[in-house]
């Protein structure tokens, strides 16, 4: 009987032991854990930030140069005769214009390059017995300009209004003129009456 009672007070002893073992076990794998946890909190608090990446610029406009105006109105009051065979400048005698366009003897010089409107309108009239053509045109460095030339006969002795114009490209100190150009077979003689030529930059 008293070992029955020795055994049984043993087995429950160990089993207190072994309660109180897994108890301390469990205790220390949760104390673990929450360490941890807690050491995970801490990492992320204190943990810098990434820094977002800077902002791309946006590239800078372009700058473009300052638009400069030249224009040159050119007017004619004052009668011009021209006789075959012989060729000539029309010539102006009055003119408003800018200070980067010069004008002498009929030669109008573009100081400032780009893109011109050109026109001009002449009032005209053949002398009697006048024969063969005769053509007005606008021209560059010798060559019409195309756009600008009437040809008319000379043999019309009315009085008529000759016009014509074109948008060209310029480059610096480039020289054009207002020409009368007869024909080989022309006789006789035109008078310019009176007329205007213009000129003005518009890029």
């Amino acid at each position: 009987m008293a070992a029955s009672v020795q055994t049984h007070a043993t087995g429950h002893a160990a089993y207190r032991h072994n309660g109180r073992h897994g108890a301390s076990s469990l205790h220390i794998r949760r104390t673990i854990r929450a360490h941890r946890a807690h050491r995970i909190r801490h990492a992320r608090r204190t943990r810098p930030c990434t820094p977002y990446p800077p902002c791309t610029p946006y590239p800078p406009c372009p700058i473009r140069p300052k638009f400069k105006p030249a224009y040159a109105q050119l007017v004619k009051t004052a009668t011009q005769s021209f006789t075959a065979p012989v060729d000539g400048v029309v010539t102006f005698n009055e003119q408003s214009k800018t200070d980067n366009i010069i004008v002498s003897n009929g030669a109008i010089t573009f100081l400032t390059p780009g893109t011109y409107k050109l026109e001009y309108n002449l009032t005209v009239q053949a002398a009697a017995a006048s024969t063969g053509n005769v053509s007005i045109y606008l021209r560059s460095l010798g060559t019409p300009i195309n756009g600008t030339q009437v040809t008319f006969p000379l043999t019309n002795t009315n009085v008529e209004v000759i016009s014509g114009g074109a948008v060209i490209t310029v480059f610096q100190n480039q020289v054009l003129d207002c020409f009368v150009d007869f024909d080989a077979a022309a006789t006789g003689t035109l008078d310019i009456l009176g007329g205007s030529l213009f000129a003005v930059r518009i890029a």
